[in-house]
């Protein structure tokens, strides 16, 4: 991992290096690494998991408003 890492920031540099040489003006973006405490789905899928763990049956037999709000067209 730290070899792909020093090859991206070598990449990197060059790319910066060759556009103040040749004056172009350049903006780079940069992502943070994936991670699942970003991505609420993934959130929100885990509270499911927790609460399945703790209580079965609340998970097996929703009350009728959540399951309607988790199936698409019923209101």
């Amino acid at each position: 991992m730290k070899i792909i890492r020093r090859a991206i920031k070598q990449i990197l540099k060059r790319i910066v290096k060759f556009a103040r040489e040749e004056r172009i003006d350049l903006s780079l973006a940069y992502s943070l690494p994936y991670h699942s405490k970003y991505n609420a789905v993934e959130r929100v899928f885990g509270l499911l998991e927790n609460c399945c763990s703790v209580n079965v049956t609340a998970c097996n037999h929703p009350s009728p408003g959540l399951k309607s709000s988790l199936i698409p067209g019923q209101n």
